[in-house]
Formats: structure tokens, sequence, C-alpha cells
């Protein structure tokens, strides 16, 4: 830009040797062209010239402004140019022409001040330089984005290929499930058909069994037809005897001695036979050869035990006033026979004086007392002390209606042992009954029907 600047100068500068050539050469011609003409052709020439000068004068300003120098104010430099002529000036004016264009297309427009090509190129250098300083921050930002694609590329890779083995995993995974559900199933479908045939073989035994049971069935209705004819034969026997139930063969003791006047007697069993105090006993005539509950003479209880085979015990309920007790007259008890343990099942609540508490601990005392045995104990919440056996005597029964289901399912199983093994079963109250227990009253009428229990 600045050879061309030179250029325009130099130009400028040839254009006014030229001029002044040409005035010099007028001015020769007419020197030579006479005195007056010569005079009115200098006047007309230095008017001339003199308009020239300042035409020249006002390019020069003009070109001199172009170029950067700011002497004239810019106002001057636009009157200047409105005032300008054309013809041998037509350079100039075609060069200020460019200036206007190229000032408008590369100049700074909101510059202030005078407008110039020194200032232009200024203006044209900050230009270059930001948008070198532009390019230069492009380029880091590209050189950043492509780093930035680098690493996501990387990135995107590395998920791509986690993916990839995450699939192959779950393709493997899903490759052996199906591998381990069709062993499952071959072993499901195995034991399926190994449970259908256990199934038919459950079946042909459960009619094996059906069939085993009602032959059971028949052999224990054959039992009972048998049972039931010896029973009528026994009572057959039993009105040949006088039609009286209850009878026993074998008394437990004899009485050795009698005080009247201080209501006591004396048995012939003691310490050596099991006997044990508060025993009660019923008595019996001694000639009598079945005993009988209505023909008791009395009931006694056992208050010391003397020695091995003999005891001291008081009258305390005399049911005959025309039979007194005599000596030689037999004893009898339901729950004990001498050297011998009765034992006993105990099953439900126990409440035989309805106060809504359990009487469990003194019916255990009771035959306890009585020197019996406890085999067993089913509690209403299905809890089981013991178990019962060959040895069992009787099962005495309680409350069986308020028990949990444990319980009742042992209450069966309980009652089925009992009656195949033949053990007879009697409610609490029935119980008390026999032995005349009457509370705290220490049983002032024991053992009203001795002919229900047996000791076996």
């Amino acid at each position: 830009m600045r050879e061309h600047q030179g250029l325009q100068i130099g130009l400028i500068l040839s254009l006014l040797l030229t001029v002044g050539l040409l005035v010099s050469t007028v001015l020769c011609a007419t020197w030579y062209s006479g005195a007056a003409e010569e005079l009115a052709k200098k006047s007309a020439s230095l008017r001339e010239t003199q308009q020239s000068n300042g035409d020249l004068e006002n390019l020069l300003l003009r070109l001199k402004y172009m170029a950067g120098d700011e002497t004239e104010a810019e106002g001057n430099i636009a009157s200047l140019r409105s005032n300008g002529k054309g013809g041998e000036h037509d350079v100039v004016e075609n060069l200020e022409k460019t200036f206007d264009t190229q000032m408008q297309l590369f100049g700074n427009a909101n510059a202030t001040g005078a407008k110039n090509f020194p200032k232009l190129v200024a203006h044209l250098e900050g230009q270059v330089t930001n948008l070198k300083k532009s390019l230069f921050e492009s380029q880091a930002r590209e050189k950043q984005l492509v780093t930035d694609k680098t690493n996501l590329e990387s990135a995107l890779k590395a998920e791509i290929a986690t993916a990839q083995a995450g699939q192959k995993q779950a393709s493997d995974d899903l490759k052996e499930q199906r591998a381990n559900f069709n062993t499952d199933l071959a072993d499901y479908e195995k034991k399926a058909t190994l449970f259908q045939e256990q199934a038919v073989e459950a079946g042909q035994k459960m009619t094996a069994l059906v069939q085993a049971h009602n032959e059971v069935i028949l052999e224990k209705d054959q039992q009972i037809t048998g049972l039931q004819s010896r029973n009528s034969s026994l009572q057959k026997k039993l009105d040949e005897l006088g039609g009286k139930p209850g009878l026993i063969i074998q008394p437990d003791a004899q009485i050795s001695w009698v005080n009247e006047r201080t209501k006591t007697v004396w048995l012939n069993v003691g310490r050596a036979d099991g006997l044990q105090r508060q025993m009660l006993f019923n008595v019996y005539d001694q000639s009598v050869n079945s005993f009988i509950a209505n023909e008791k003479k009395a009931v006694i209880e056992v208050t010391k035990i003397l020695d091995d085979h003999s005891a001291e015990a008081r009258i305390i309920n005399l049911t005959s006033s025309t039979q007194p007790i005599m000596v030689g007259d037999i004893t009898h008890t339901p729950i004990w026979a001498p050297g011998r343990f009765l034992r006993f099942a105990i099953v439900g609540e126990v409440d035989f004086d309805n106060d809504g508490n359990s009487d469990l601990s003194t019916l255990k005392k009771i035959i306890e007392l009585h020197n019996g045995k406890i085999d067993v104990v089913l509690h209403s919440n299905g809890e089981q002390e013991g178990a019962i056996s060959v040895d069992t005597s009787y099962v005495l029964r309680g409350d069986v209606g308020k028990g949990s289901e444990g319980f009742s399912s042992k209450l069966m199983a309980l009652t089925e042992a009992a009656k195949d093994q033949g053990i007879e079963n009697l409610t609490v109250k029935r119980f008390l009954e026999k032995i005349s227990y009457r509370g705290e009253e220490k049983a002032t009428d024991l053992r009203t029907l001795v002919g229900d229990i047996k000791i076996n």
C-alpha cells in the first residue's frame, strides 16, 4: 500500500513539472508575440497561471490530505474537492474516488477525525492483528476440539467395549441359565415321573392298607361278638349270684382289732405293704363273698402306720347302725392293693370344685396319698408329661372340650392307645365319687361304687 502512495506522489510531481514546463513555453511564446499582445497575453496568461496555480495548490492539498497531512481540516478538504475542476485533473479526482471507495470498504466507519491512507493502513494492520489473534484463538479452539473429540472417541470406544463385554457376559449367562433350566426341567420331569410311579405305588399300598384295615375291623367285630357273648355269660353268672353289680372277690385288708369307744380299728397291713396315712377303705362283713357298694358297713381312714403289717384307722362314716364293725371284717379300696401300685393317666382341665382354678395338683396329691402313680398328664394346651404304658390302670378325664387343636389330636391318640390296651376310662368326678372324696372333709363316703374299678 505504501508503494502505491509513492507512485501516486511521483505521478503528481511529474504532472506539476509538466504543467510548469507548459507554462514556461507559453510565456516564451507570448514574449515573442509582441509587446502589447504579449502584455495582454501575459496578463491573460498570468490570470490563467494564477488560476492554474490555485488549482494546483488545491490538488496538492487534497493529495497531501490523502497522503496523511492533517494540516487542513477535514471540512476544508471537502470544500476544496467541491471547488475543483476536471480536465487535466481527472486523475486526481479518480484517485479521490478510489480513496473514498477504499475508505468505505476497509476504513474504520466509527473513527472520528481525518481519514487518510496512513490511518487506513494502521486500521488494516490492527484488523490484521485482530484477525491473526482470532485465527490463533480459533486454531487453539480447533486443537482443543480435536483433543476433546479424541477423548470422546476414546471414552466412547471404552464404553462400547464395556457394553460389548456386558452383552457377551449377558449372552453367556443366558446360555448358562438356559442350560440350567433345561437341566432342572429334565430333573423335574424325571421327578414327576418318579412321583407318578410313587403315587401309583402309594395307591396300591393304600388299597392294601384299606383291605388290611377292613380285615382288622372284621377281626375286631368278631372279638366284640365274642366279648359280648362272654359278657352275656358273665352277666348270667352274676344273676345267679344275686343279680347285683360290683362283685369283688379279693379283699385288701382285714380288721384285727376294734375299739368302739374311740371309734378306731386296726388293720393287718402296714409299711411293708405300701400302706399310707389318710388312705380310705370301705369295710364289709366278713361273711360276704361279693362286695356290693350299698352293703358296706363303714368308711375308715388310716391314721397311723404301726409296723410292717399293722396300722391304725379311724371310723369316719358308719353306714349301718345294726351292723357294727367286727374283728375279721374285710376292707377294700379301688385304687390300692397290698404291695402293688395303681397307675393313672390324667387328661384335660381338672376343676372339681368349680371355682375356675385348676385342681390338678390336688388330684395328684389324692392319688399319691393312696400310693398311686401318675404315668402321664395331658394338659388342655397340648403339653404332655410322660406317656401311657401297659401298666397304666385308669385314664381320668377332666374337661376335654376346651383344649387346643394339638390337645385334641394327642387326646385321640392317647384314647386309642388306652382302648387298645384295655385301660379303663373314668371321669375325674366319677373317680372322686368312687373314693368318697369330699374336699376338705377328707372323704366321708369313700369308694361308693367299688365294683366299677378292678385291680389287675
